[in-house]
């Protein structure tokens, strides 16, 4: 699996691209770049006439050499998020599970990524799933509303939820997973939502 956690001009230059991916951890590799460059980045790429399709066509040339490739961009509609979108086969949409507007939010994305598909008749970018995630049964009224409005517009879009836990929140700063870290309740969430992920994606 690569993630492509930045998106450079490495990606967009596909005799570079193979050279940039970099090992992260066994059977995990990473393509990456400094936030900022990327303000700088959209300007110039937008100059070029093969967009939207340069991240999908770079990445053709290395998706033989991993199962999955992640690609992680906000979820503000821009050149770059359109660039992603029209590189990938399923889209994961993270909402918080203890914000009701933040049903808002994904079904505002959701529909962003359709705008997307069909203006350029995108057969991929299919939703695999809403991921509800920071969910809080402590705040058991506000999650219960969240969910069930979520519910409501997505039906078994769906996933199962990310329950908010102080490891989890500890591992950016480890540098380290769920996995590594030994965190019970993020290891049982995150097997779970992969068994769901890769019953769609197979």
């Amino acid at each position: 699996m690569v993630w492509l956690h930045w998106l450079d001009d490495d990606v967009l230059d596909k005799t570079l691209i193979s050279k940039a991916i970099a090992p992260a951890r066994d059977n995990l590799w990473l393509l990456e770049s400094g936030g900022e460059y990327l303000l700088g980045l959209a300007i110039e790429i937008s100059k070029k006439e093969q967009l939207p399709f340069d991240i999908r066509d770079a990445l053709a040339k290395v998706k033989d050499k991993f199962d999955f490739c992640i690609i992680d961009t906000s979820p503000s509609r821009n050149l770059i998020t359109t660039m992603a979108v029209v590189a990938s086969d399923w889209v994961l949409i993270p909402v918080s599970a203890g914000e009701y507007l933040a049903g808002v939010g994904a079904t505002t994305t959701n529909n962003m990524i359709e705008t997307i598909r069909n203006g350029y008749r995108l057969a991929g970018a299919q939703l695999a799933y809403v991921v509800p995630t920071f969910l809080d049964r402590r705040r058991r009224k506000a999650t219960d509303e969240t969910l069930q409005a979520l519910k409501q517009v997505f039906g078994n879009k769906l996933s199962s939820p990310i329950r908010v836990n102080s490891r989890l929140s500890d591992c950016p700063a480890y540098g380290q997973t769920v996995y590594e870290l030994g965190d019970k309740i993020g290891i049982e969430d995150f097997d779970q939502l992969a068994e769901e992920v890769l019953g769609i994606a197979r």
